[in-house]
């Protein structure tokens, strides 16, 4: 959502997402019990990708309103609240035996972010705000 105000992946969304990962580890590793290594960082890149996928999917095309600088900020907070915070301690994504809710654990923390953030995530992500698909 960086620079596409669409509902397709922007992989700027997923890179800020993977740098504000890495700072979360420097920032916050007296609370935190894993680093990067810890987790892999091909687990990381994966999901943030599966992330800002998902970010796009339930975006609402802004129209005029639309700023990309916002949702850059977003995007690269390192606060307990943050996208890439709760991307990076989800536990469901670690343990072997959850594995197969990978995938529902990212959807859900996506749409747990998108209310945070005071946002309505698009219930129908297949069609735009004016009911056109995308």
């Amino acid at each position: 959502m960086i620079r596409k105000n669409t509902g397709l992946l922007d992989i700027e969304d997923a890179a800020v997402l993977f740098a504000a990962m890495t700072e979360i580890v420097e920032i916050h590793e007296e609370e935190l019990d894993r680093t990067l290594v810890t987790i892999g960082y091909g687990e990381g890149l994966a999901r943030c990708m599966k992330a800002a996928e998902y970010v796009a999917k339930y975006h609402t095309p802004e129209g005029d309103n639309w700023d990309g600088v916002e949702w850059f900020e977003r995007l690269e907070a390192t606060d307990v609240d943050s996208l890439a915070y709760q991307l990076f301690v989800h536990e469901a994504c670690l343990e072997e035996e959850r594995r197969e809710n990978w995938e529902a654990g990212i959807r859900g923390i996506v749409l747990a972010w998108y209310e945070s953030c005071g946002e309505v995530p698009n219930p129908f992500p297949s069609l735009s705000s004016d009911g056109n698909r995308f």
